[in-house]
């Protein structure tokens, strides 16, 4: 009973050696909130598990770094009652599973720590992989799940283990004397019997519904066509036509889990999703080094527009700058640099957007990702506003 006792309360302080076994740590079925990972970290280092949920939740403040270790800990610390993890059952890891378990829990850690460190030189990058990654890491898993796990899962169940037992026949030795020849010989004990029942044949796989995919991809060209003749096509990027049609296609492979087998739309979602994600960094299709050089105010357009490269905008040859002041224009470009060459005595604001990079204002620079900036030459007057909406690169406003 003592011994009882003080295991328990051994179990229940807290030891900051268990701290390097955080890869034993086991998510439990009870007292859980989400996955139970804020209540297998409490229970393996000996502290209250509310102290590990506030930290989580103050560390999603800084960067999301929380999130990231939560999403990194439910993946790979497996359940009480479970003997892999979600990763270790996803691509089927056997004596491998615990050094994947390691590995990944290092990266995570990794990748949360660049997540707080935010707007510095290694943060610069880290939100948009991070973006990228995910648009692109969410459908990858979901195709993954529908083409190779949950087959195996249903060729596991249909299959069930072995009933035979490990020894199936016996050797037997030849009789050494007319005597053993004479005497009646048992059956071997560990002879092999048959299994009393045959296992359940294999569920046959579904075919594919040629019909519903063809339905599908339809409804969807019909959707972007209705959109391009009733949307408003000027205001209206490429991205929104990919958008709907990944819907469309969303909703024939949901469709197709109950009724038929949608399993064609798979790679179509595939690429839209991949172009979808290229078009939130990529504004327009077009690419290259266009120089925009306006000889007079009137010649000035209220938008210009580039996917990825340099776009230059040259006011310097303009006859009448003074007749830009009091007017805006919009830079929308995705990755790359924009630049704007202002002459002498034209004042200028910037109002600047991007998701990471640099910005150069008449000399003064601020960088990082998720850069606002909002800048003038003079403080009062009439200016000349400069819209920039960029994904990644640089931005810069010079004198010349």
């Amino acid at each position: 009973m003592n011994d009882t006792t003080g295991t328990s309360e051994e179990r229940d302080r807290f030891e900051p050696g268990r701290a390097r076994t955080l890869a034993d740590v086991r998510r439990p079925r009870e007292d859980r909130l989400v996955a139970g990972v804020g209540t297998g970290i409490g229970r393996h280092l000996g502290i209250d598990p509310v102290i590990v949920r506030v930290v989580l939740a103050v560390l999603c403040l800084a960067g999301l770094a929380g999130l990231i270790l939560y999403a990194a800990a439910w993946l790979l610390l497996p359940a009480e009652d479970a003997e892999r993890s979600i990763v270790g059952d996803w691509f089927d890891l056997r004596e491998n599973e615990r050094q994947v378990r390691t590995t990944g829990l290092l990266v995570a850690g990794v990748l949360a720590l660049l997540a707080i460190v935010g707007d510095t030189s290694l943060g610069w990058f880290f939100w948009p992989l991070a973006f990228v990654a995910f648009w692109l890491g969410v459908p990858v898993a979901l195709a993954y799940w529908l083409l190779v796990v949950r087959p195996r899962r249903r060729r596991e169940t249909a299959q069930p283990e072995n009933t035979r037992p490990e020894n199936t026949w016996t050797e037997t030795t030849q009789p050494e004397t007319t005597q053993e020849l004479a005497m009646p010989t048992a059956p071997p004990v560990d002879a092999w019997s048959p299994p009393t029942h045959a296992p359940p044949p294999p569920r046959p796989r579904r075919p594919f519904s040629w019909a519903l995919t063809v339905l599908t991809l339809s409804i969807a060209a019909i959707a972007v066509a209705l959109l391009s003749l009733l949307g408003p096509t000027e205001d209206l990027r490429w991205t929104a036509y990919v958008a709907l049609a990944l819907a469309v296609a969303g909703a024939g492979l949901l469709i197709g889990t109950v009724v038929g087998n949608a399993g064609p739309l798979i790679p179509v979602g595939l690429l839209l999703a991949a172009a979808l994600v290229v078009g939130s960094l990529v504004p327009s299709l077009r690419a290259g080094d266009p120089t925009w050089a306006p000889v007079t105010a009137a010649d000035v357009q209220d938008e210009y527009r580039l996917g990825m490269g340099l776009l230059t905008l040259d006011l310097t040859d303009v006859e009448d700058p003074a007749a830009l002041e009091g007017r805006t224009v919009e830079l929308t470009h995705g990755l790359g640099e924009t630049l704007v060459v202002v002459p002498e005595g034209l004042d200028v604001a910037l109002e600047a957007d991007l998701l990471a990079g640099n910005v150069d204002f008449l000399g003064e620079q601020e960088n990082g990702t998720f850069v606002d900036v909002d800048r003038r030459s003079v403080r009062t007057g009439p200016v000349l506003t400069l819209q920039v909406d960029q994904s990644m690169g640089q931005v810069r406003v010079v004198r010349r």
